[in-house]
Parts: structure tokens; sequence; C-alpha cells
């Protein structure tokens, strides 16, 4: 929607839109002609959410903004609650009877009246205790118990100062930004019961509180007892065991004990490590002085040896002897060299008897076989020493294995008893604050309540609402039709103007007509008319195929009945007789009351055989011949067959369309029957259009502007010249 669409729409409903708001305002006003002043009292209370201690944690709670919204709501309902209205209003009404005679600082004179005309008299003096709050409160409760349809239940019920739905409806409680404070307020016809509604919903806000306080601190004082008793019983039971295990498996410290355990073998693995030493010394050290002494047969070889070679060499040289005398050269080098290989075997031969008879230190045999009885000796002795040594490993390595499992049970065990001496010490931690806690609440009853700003005696009435009441009104009630208006005319379903048309029909639109209005406008409708019915021609003319023959046949048709189209026919064949000559009318329709210059109309009837023509050349009358254009209404195509054949021999084809109406799936599927029938597409016209869409193809309507509007329309539509 447009702005120029929605001005003209506030223009067309301008009476509506005026209208019913200032009928609506007359009325509120008149309503509240003779409405009561009211007052107003407020009072603040202090209610250290964020400040304040959790009772079952026993430390300061961390208050984040959901749990502070949480617990704002809670004293909210609080506050607002059935029983602490109800209660309020009760002190209230014993407050008020209790009066000897009427105080404006506790109520009206003519409440006062009001109130004992409305309870009786004998009902007052059964009530009645003058200076008397509490005893004239204990007669109303009795009473109340007793007899619940007297007039004392009805006024306490229903009243407007002292009924519990009366006040919460009234009563306005609210957070103070974000701080701890809660601002409640009270509104009413009268000043002292203003200000003592708010004292009486405070202390009943007050003690309810303190009592719900105090129970969730007695249930967490009897539940950390009742949790600590326990929580002692399983720490001694874990004490006991740890102790009792400790005693039977002999551990002083089970830490020293196990480091104990494990140097000693580190110590015996070393003596047994030595020993092992000592042995293999001892064993190697024997068997070299054995294989020492083990030379003494082999000497006594050499020493035979010795002495064959000696033996051997005395007659060698006795034969060289010989022979030097003899002169025999040869046999004499044969000698010498025999003697002189003899001499370096008996050389040999001594020094390996020298080498078996004393050691390479040239230690002799005697100190030999000394050392092999000392090195035996020790051999033996080391043996003993390491069987010792590792007997004593073995048994430690036992201790240690039955020692080490000892250490996860052990642990286990003293983790329990860490655990519950954990557990009792927090509990007792919280047994302690639980009990300051509840120190802290008989203080704060004892001092009288966290109220900062107590209730105030409203001196001046609350200022009328009247004013905005009907400003209300009116406004409400004129964006109510306004809304209205726009949602209808957004949610109209009706083809209206052209660009919808075109759309739907899925073809340009030949041409427009107005809805003609029944009484007198300042729109000059006749002109609009004439205006659309020759642009409608020229553009039918501009679609009209050359054909020879000298008798032009138009079709008009629609889908529906209704849409105009004997009207469409008529100012057609008007304008055209005004144009073009004669013109032949064909409507179904009576048209007794047409007449038009160079006009000829004729009725037909559509019967049986209608559907089976093969032309209209029957439906023409032979005097007819002089007639240029023929113009054919067809009934609607919803009631009546559509006559193919005939159909095809028009030379134009014009459906009407009504602009008043929606789109309907029929309507496309008999126009694409009708088109494949005609063998072209069907023109469109569109009827029945609002004046103010018509200037999308027929420019600016003819009306009478004041110079005001005719000015607001140029500056909408940026036309600023003349």
């Amino acid at each position: 929607m447009t702005l120029i669409q929605f001005l003209r729409l506030v223009f067309r409903k301008f009476w509506l839109l005026a209208g019913f708001p200032l009928l609506l305002g007359v009325l509120v006003y008149l309503l509240t002609a003779d409405g009561k002043r009211n007052y107003k009292s407020q009072t603040v209370i202090y209610t250290a959410v964020n400040a304040s201690e959790a009772a079952t944690l026993g430390e300061a709670m961390k208050i984040d903004f959901y749990t502070a919204n949480n617990q704002f709501d809670n004293l909210i309902f609080l506050v607002k609650s059935r029983n602490t209205a109800q209660s309020a209003g009760l002190q209230l009404l014993a407050e008020h009877i209790s009066l000897p005679k009427a105080d404006s600082l506790y109520l009206l004179p003519a409440h006062y009246d009001e109130l004992k005309e409305q309870l009786g008299e004998k009902e007052w003096k059964e009530l009645h205790v003058p200076n008397d709050v509490a005893g004239t409160m204990a007669r109303i409760s009795a009473s109340l118990a007793k007899n619940q349809g007297s007039a004392l239940f009805y006024v306490a019920n229903n009243h407007r100062h002292y009924a519990s739905e009366k006040i919460q409806e009234k009563l306005l409680v609210r957070r103070r930004e974000s701080s701890d404070m809660l601002e409640i307020t009270f509104e009413t016809d009268d000043p002292g019961v203003a200000q003592r509604t708010l004292m009486h919903i405070n202390a009943a806000f007050d003690l309810r509180h303190r009592e719900i306080k105090g129970a969730q601190n007695s249930s967490a004082i009897e539940y950390f007892e009742a949790q600590l008793a326990i929580a002692e019983k399983k720490l001694r039971e874990a004490e006991n065991a740890l102790r009792d295990f400790m005693s039977q498996k002999r551990i002083l410290n089970y830490y020293e004990q196990g480091k104990y355990l494990d140097i000693t073998r580190l110590e015996l693995e070393a003596d047994v490590r030595k020993a092992e030493q000592k042995i293999q010394g001892a064993r190697e050290s024997r068997e070299q002085l054995e294989s020492m002494l083990s030379v003494g047969e082999k000497r006594s070889e050499l020493v035979d040896s010795l002495v064959s070679l000696r033996q051997k060499l005395v007659l060698l040289e006795t034969e060289m002897a010989a022979l030097e005398k003899s002169s025999n050269a040869t046999q004499l080098i044969v000698k010498q060299q025999a003697s002189r290989q003899t001499q370096e075997k008996i050389a040999k031969l001594s020094e390996q008897i020298f080498a078996i008879e004393n050691t390479k230190e040239g230690l002799p045999r005697r100190q030999i076989m000394e050392s092999y009885l000392n090195n035996l000796l020790l051999e033996e002795e080391s043996k003993q020493a390491k069987e010792v040594v590792a007997s004593r490993k073995g048994t430690i390595e036992k201790e240690m294995d039955d020692f080490a499992p000892l250490g996860a049970e052990l642990k286990s065990l003293e983790r329990e008893v860490s655990i519950n001496e954990d557990i009792y010490l927090t509990i007792l931690h919280n047994l302690h604050q639980a009990r300051l806690k509840r120190e802290k609440l008989i203080k704060d009853n004892e001092g009288g309540g966290n109220v900062i700003d107590p209730p105030f005696f409203p001196i001046k009435p609350e200022k009328s609402k009247r004013l905005f009441l009907i400003l209300g009104a009116l406004m409400g009630s004129f964006l109510f039709i306004l809304v209205a208006l726009i949602a209808k005319q957004l949610l109209n379903r009706n083809i209206r103007n052209i660009q919808r048309a075109e759309k739907v029909a899925g073809r340009q639109v030949s041409g427009v007509l107005p809805l003609m209005p029944k009484k007198k406008s300042p729109i000059d409708f006749d002109k609009v008319q004439q205006t659309g019915v020759e642009h409608l021609l020229g553009r039918l003319k501009m679609q009209e195929q050359p054909s020879h023959n000298h008798q032009k046949l138009w079709v008009i048709f629609s889908s529906q009945a209704g849409e105009g189209k004997s009207h469409v026919g008529r100012l057609i064949a008007e304008t055209m007789g005004r144009i073009n000559g004669q013109v032949l009318l064909l409507s179904p329709h009576d048209m007794q009351d047409f007449n038009a210059e160079n006009v000829r109309w004729q009725a037909y009837m559509p019967d049986e055989h209608f559907l089976n023509l093969r032309d209209f050349s029957s439906l023409i009358p032979t005097d007819a011949a002089s007639c240029s254009y023929v113009l054919l209404e067809l009934p609607a195509l919803l009631e009546h067959a559509l006559p193919v054949t005939a159909v095809a021999s028009a030379d134009l084809h014009l459906m009407v369309l009504n602009a008043r109406r929606p789109w309907a799936e029929a309507d496309q599927r008999l126009l694409a029957v009708y088109d494949q029938a005609a063998g072209k597409a069907a023109q469109v016209v569109l009827n029945r259009m609002e004046a103010d869409d018509l200037e999308d193809t027929l420019g600016e309507i003819p009306k009478k502007r004041s110079k005001i509007r005719t000015f607001f329309k140029r500056l909408l539509t940026f036309q600023f010249g003349k």
C-alpha cells in the first residue's frame, strides 16, 4: 500500500475514523463523571537478599542474577499472597471497629458510618471493644469461625477495604532497580486506610517471613545435629578399624618400617655380592696353586731326560775327540752339530726344571703350598658366609612380601578416616553457622524489622486518570479502526486494480470502467466512464483483425453472471453508434429501456440448440445488413454452454471482469477453454473499478478539489508545476 493509497483510505473512511473514537470518548467521559479520588501510600523494606547467609550451606552465598531474581519473586509473592492480605485486612477491620469514634487518621467519617451501617448495630456492639484492637480481633476471629453467614463475614470477604482480593488488586510490589529494597505501594479511596493497610501488610509480611526463615533454620539445625551424630559414629568406627589393623599387623610407622626393610635388603644383597667375589677370588687362586703343585711328576721326567742328554753329550764329545785324531772331517762336523743340538736341549730342559721348581715371582714351593691351603680355607668360609647372608635376605624378602600389601589397606583406612573427619568438621561448622543464624533471627525479632521508609499518610489525592482514560479510548479506538481498515484492504482478495487483473488473467487489460455511484459525487463519473469507453474502443480497434466482411462481429462474454456485460455492451454500442454508424446489439436480456442513436438492439433466447450453432448468423436479423458492427452478448459461461464452433467465427472477443470480486480457479479454466475455442486470446475489460484505482490507466480523475487538497496531492506525488 502506497502513501497515496493510505491517505485515500483515510479520507474515504474519515467519518468512521473520527466519529467512532469521539463517540467512545464521550461514553468514557460520561461513565467516569462521578469517579472517586484515590490516595496512595508507599513503604520500602530492606530484604538483604544479596547480603544474606545460607543456613543450609553455612557460608556466605554467591548470589547471581537469576538467584537474586528468584528470591525477589518469592518475596514479592509472599507480600501479595492471600494470607498476607487477609491478615492485614482483618487487623485493619479490628482497628476500625475498636475506634470509639470516627478518626480521619484511621478512617474517614463517611467510611466509618458506612462500616457501622453494613455491620448493623447488633453485631457492632458484639464486636466493639473500645481502644482495644487485640480484644476486638479476638471477637472477630471467634465470630468468623462460628458464623459464616453474618454481616461480618460479608464485610471481611467483600468490602473494598478489608477483603483480601480487593487488597491484592490495589497492592503494587516491585524491586527498586538492582538494590535489596522492596517498594510496596497501596492505593485506595481513604488516606488513613492506605497508610494503615501498608503498616499491617508490613507486619504480616515480616511475621510470615520470619516464621518461614525460622522454620528453615530449625529444620537445618535438627538436620545438622542428626547428621553430626551419624558422622561422629562413622568417624569413630573408621578410627577403631585403623587402630586395630595397625595393632594386629604390628605397624608403628609403615613408611619407616618399609624403609628399614628395603635398606636391610640392599645391605644383604651387597654382602652376598662381596661373598661371591671372595669365593670367586679364592677359587681362582686355589686353581692356580693346584696347577703349580701338579708339575712334580713332570719335573722327574724332565730330570731323566736331562741326564740322558748329558750322557749323550759326553759320548759325542768322546767321539769328536777320536775323530779329531783320525782326521775324519765329515764325521767330525756331523758330531759337532749333534753336540750343539744336545747342548741346546739341555739348556731348555734346565730352564723348564727351574721354572717348575720356582714361580714367576720366584716363590719357593713350600710357600706355594701354604698359600694353597689358605685359599682353600678362605673359599670354604666365604661359601658359609654367603649361605648365611642369603638365608637372611630370603627372610627379609618374605617379610617385605607380607608387608607390601598392607600399605594399600592402610592407605584405604587412613583415607576413610580423613573423609569421615572432613565430613564431621564440615557438618560441625554448618551446625555452628545455623545456630548463629538462629541467634541473628532472634536479635532481628527484638530489633523490630527491616522497614526503611514507613508508610506515610497521603495528604493529597492522586491525580485523576479520567483524561488518560478518555485519550486512551480515543487513540485506541482510532488505531483499532485504522488497523482494521488497513488489514481489510491488504487482505482483500478482490481483483480491484489493473495490475492484479493482468496478473490473474495472464494478459493485458484493454480497458477499465468505473463503478457508477448511486448518490451524487464530486467526481464527474460520466466523463470518467466516457473516457474509459473511448480508451477501450481504441485498444479494441488496434486488436481487431483485418476482414473482408462488411459486417464485423464482436462477442462480449463473462465467466459469471452480474459482471456488467450488458452495461459494457450498451456503452460500446452507444459510442460506436456515434462514431462508426449503425450498430446491432444482441443480448439474452430485455433492453426496452435502452435507446441510443444509430444503435439497434435485438434480444435472443439461448435454447437447447444454442450449443450446436455453427455461427451466429441465425441470431442476426435479415434487415441488419446495414450495420457495420454486431455486438453479441453471450450468457454467463458458468450458467450456459459455450457454442464452441460459432465462437470461432467472431472477429473480436471481449471478456468483462468485475473488479469487486476475487478471481477464482473456475474463471481461469473457462477463459482457457474460451481462448481455445476462439482460436485467439480474448481481450479483457475491468469493470466497476473504484475511482482511486482508475488513475493508473485514465490519468487524474476529474474531481472538485480544494486548493489545500490539490497542494498536498502535488506535494505527495512530487508534481510541483501548475
